[in-house]
């Protein structure tokens, strides 16, 4: 009966498909795949939600920054709520007043334990294709996302991706099908919607499964993601623990305040040209001690690009840390060359 259904719903996905109604389709072909779960299908979908973005109608963008409350204004360190408590205003005066805003038990255990498992195989998948190995096109874990046109990069950086510890979510087409499905189903992406007033869109080349080993080195150092993204992007970053992190895995260091602006970097020590060095730190912080973060499998922070933070870790750690991190990005103010997907 279920693959019934799933057939159904694929033929109802193609029409609307021919008739220009991509969303509709996208909508099909998720309904489809919950029931019957396809690696075709899974690829269509994404370039379904590539093509989506692009026919989307023109609006007028929102005003920027976006009023918020004040609540969490007395707050010392990262504010954290719980789940229940999770709004678009919440977010906004999390981000805008304080820096990022954690929310604690967001995503549901099972959730958790699905999206663990499918870093565990799309790292699996994508260092056997790495290895010689033949892509399978029946294997939903991993298949190389096409970049093609004006917006597409010089260089596909998948294997400095890697090498750092991450692989594309859009590139495992079962794990992004799970991640969309998640996102819809939480809230969250109808959240987001609210937080930028807009339509929103993942980004190919920011969204990322990662695996940190317990004795990473503080390689990334402290940086914002407005170096690599410019001046001018609406963002939000939904990270999200898959494991237990902080105490016995690394975690999160983040500067307890809100930037507004980029400040410079590749300065004084920095170890790279979009890196932050301890002096320019300890000035930016007034020598307030950067804010060690700590999480449980399911917790959330919500940040944007300008929010200054890093890996963080420490002698005797013995467990690797899984986590996913899902960037948005407003419509009207997408970078293109992060390569769109609707949501």
């Amino acid at each position: 009966m279920s693959s019934l259904r799933a057939r159904m719903h694929d033929r109802m996905a193609e029409r609307a498909r021919s008739n220009g109604e991509f969303e509709r389709a996208i909508q099909m072909l998720m309904q489809a795949n919950r029931r019957s779960p396809s690696p075709e299908r899974e690829r269509l979908l994404l370039r379904l939600r590539n093509e989506a973005f692009h026919r989307l109608p023109q609006c007028a963008s929102a005003a920027w920054p976006p009023s918020h409350s004040d609540r969490f204004a007395h707050v010392d360190g990262v504010p954290e709520i719980s789940a229940d408590q999770l709004s678009a205003d919440a977010v906004r005066a999390g981000v805008f007043g304080r820096g990022a805003l954690i929310v604690r038990g967001l995503v549901p255990h099972h959730d958790v334990e699905m999206l663990a498992a499918d870093v565990d195989q799309a790292f699996a998948a994508y260092d056997r294709s790495r290895h010689g190995k033949r892509v399978d096109p029946a294997d939903p874990w991993f298949a190389p996302f096409e970049i093609s046109g004006e917006h597409a990069p010089a260089e596909h950086p998948r294997r400095w991706i890697r090498a750092g510890g991450g692989v594309y979510a859009a590139e495992s087409p079962r794990a992004m099908f799970h991640l969309t499905d998640v996102l819809e189903r939480a809230g969250i992406t109808r959240l987001v919607e609210t937080y930028f007033a807009e339509r929103a869109a993942l980004s190919v080349l920011k969204t990322t499964l990662r695996i940190v080993e317990p004795d990473a080195s503080v390689g990334a150092g402290w940086h914002q993601d407005g170096a690599f993204l410019g001046a001018g992007v609406r963002s939000l970053n939904l990270w999200v623990a898959l494991t237990a992190c902080g105490r016995h895995a690394p975690g999160l260091q983040m500067v307890p305040h809100r930037i507004d602006q980029l400040v410079n970097a590749g300065t004084g020590g920095a170890a790279f040209s979009w890196s932050v060095d301890t002096e320019r730190l300890r000035e930016i912080t007034g020598g307030v001690e950067p804010a060690w973060l700590e999480f449980e499998a399911g917790d959330v922070v919500f940040f944007d690009e300008l929010n200054l933070h890093s890996t963080a870790t420490r002698p005797g750690m013995s467990q690797r840390r899984k986590a996913i991190e899902a960037w948005f990005f407003a419509a009207s103010h997408y970078p293109f060359d992060r390569v769109p997907l609707l949501v």
